[in-house]
């Protein structure tokens, strides 16, 4: 009788046990699921933004010879054709694969500020995907902006650890500078950014 108590204590601890392993599995799972469907919207903090820019993208040289696809005409062309050493540019460069509504965020953002920067041209950069993909994404801001596609898939001359995120670059020549990564709800960011590049570029 004392072992039957014996071997049921036993039972019962084991089942209580596997009870709490199973719940600590369950939530280790939620979390999991929590942390993957986060929004490709989120942004990665401004501190984190201005230090990732400024150490990884800054001071690279653009590959000149890569191709692109006008949007406006589907003229093939090339990085060369485009940008051109004696004039600046704030070029956007996004993966098509990014949120469509986060890059609509940031064109209407740019749209806005853009009689702040007269002397910089602004130019939408889209890598990964199609042309016509392109198109249907960003129709509503074809005729703002001049808008190319990479006929292949490009770094810009970046980090390829950087290619699945937006971000905007002020191109002196061919050089990159004050490179900043982008998220949706960098609103102030970019405005701060866009006032600097007015004080120093356009006054």
């Amino acid at each position: 009788m004392k072992n039957n108590k014996v071997y049921i204590i036993i039972i019962l601890s084991l089942f209580a046990f596997s009870l709490f392993v199973s719940n600590q599995y369950i939530d280790l799972r939620n979390a999991s699921t929590h942390s993957s469907t986060k929004s490709p919207c989120d942004d990665l903090g401004e501190n984190k933004n201005r230090m990732i820019s400024n150490m990884e993208l800054d001071n690279k040289n653009m590959k000149d010879d890569m191709q692109v696809i006008s949007i406006s005409n589907n003229t093939l062309l090339t990085i060369k054709d485009i940008i051109h050493p004696d004039t600046m540019y704030l070029i956007l460069k996004y993966p098509l694969s990014y949120s469509s509504d986060c890059i609509h965020t940031i064109l209407d953002n740019m749209e806005k500020h853009q009689d702040s920067i007269p002397c910089i041209r602004f130019i939408v950069l889209a890598n990964r995907g199609t042309t016509r993909e392109m198109k249907v994404k960003l129709l509503p801001y074809i005729d703002k902006f001049p808008m190319y596609h990479f006929l292949h898939f490009s770094l810009f001359g970046f980090d390829d650890g950087f290619s699945n995120l937006p971000y905007i670059s002020f191109v002196d020549g061919k050089t990159s500078k004050h490179t900043l990564i982008l998220g949706s709800n960098s609103t102030e960011l970019l405005h701060d950014y866009i006032q600097m590049l007015s004080k120093k570029y356009c006054e």
